[in-house]
């Protein structure tokens, strides 16, 4: 048979967060000229580029809000592929039972598979409440199309004075990339720009200083359909390792891929991007996100209407 062959892609959008530092459920407060939430914008670009599943994943209580956008989105797209899935860190995991006084999500790695048995392609995955524009989700889609024996995994990286608030610290993958490849990445909390405008972490008790262009992950990741077993085990591990009266430790996605990098078992690419990155980290970020969108629309980046 003649003819291009279309390769399925899934983008998994991790909307369970509990958004403490926000205050409430960021993940849909209404920041677009009509309302939107971030998460419409994640999907309207997904789709854009060539993503043709949605799978959406997020806590109990949340589908009265959820569902209405969903069905929103799929009138817009009837071609395209919708799921929910649930995280829940109260039931066991592959056997592995989860302490009863647990409370906190178990990071994003578990939030991922929760979804897992909906994923049947290679996969992205991006956080609800993450603005990362039109050409990062381009650039994801066309490094997920190379991927092949030797690549399994790839990262699209900011520069991370691109993707700093203006009202408190964030966290950030910090990355080592060398030749389109990444070779190392560590979390770095309470970083911040100083009054003197120089960027600093908190490292070893000390602050260090960090190159406005440094390399961040702002979990935009993409991964073959055949990393998911590796991944299961990595949780697997991580629960059975766990104190039972650990109720906040997470297993989180930078220090899995850091992890599986070290094992040889995760070969990854990694791709800057040049797109300014925003989201809603403090209440306080709600304006800077909404006039961003604003003149998004005004641009032209985006319809009047996104659905």
């Amino acid at each position: 048979m003649n003819g291009v062959i279309f390769v399925s892609k899934t983008m998994v959008v991790m909307a369970a967060g509990l958004g403490s530092r926000y205050g409430g459920d960021k993940q849909v407060v209404g920041v677009g000229p009509s309302n939107e939430i971030l998460l419409e914008y994640s999907v309207y670009d997904s789709i854009k580029a060539g993503f043709d599943k949605i799978i959406i994943i997020i806590k109990y209580g949340l589908e009265s809000i959820v569902f209405p956008i969903v069905d929103k989105m799929k009138s817009v797209n009837p071609e395209i592929e919708f799921c929910i899935a649930y995280q829940d860190s109260s039931k066991p995991f592959e056997g592995v039972e989860i302490s009863k006084n647990r409370t906190k999500p178990l990071g994003t790695v578990h939030a991922l598979l929760s979804a897992k048995e909906m994923i049947e392609s290679d996969f992205g995955v991006i956080n609800a409440d993450d603005f990362y524009g039109r050409a990062a989700f381009d650039s994801l889609s066309n490094a997920m199309d190379k991927f092949d024996k030797n690549i399994n995994s790839t990262l699209i990286t900011y520069s991370l004075n691109k993707t700093l608030s203006n009202n408190g610290t964030v966290t950030r993958g910090i990355c080592r990339v060398e030749n389109e490849m990444l070779r190392g990445i560590y979390e770095s909390y309470k970083i911040r720009t100083g009054d003197d405008g120089v960027i600093y972490e908190l490292l070893d008790g000390e602050l260090s200083a960090l190159p406005p262009e440094t390399p961040v992950s702002m979990n935009m990741w993409g991964f073959s359909k055949d990393t998911l077993p590796h991944m299961v085990d990595y949780l697997k591990e991580f629960l059975v390792n766990l104190e039972s009266n650990d109720n906040s430790s997470e297993c989180i996605l930078p220090v899995m891929v850091g992890d599986l990098m070290a094992s040889e078992v995760f070969s990854v690419s990694a791709f800057a991007t040049n797109e300014n990155w925003f989201g809603i980290t403090y209440r306080e970020d709600l304006k800077d996100a909404a006039d961003e969108l604003k003149m998004r629309h005004i641009a032209g980046t985006y319809p009047k209407q996104l659905y």
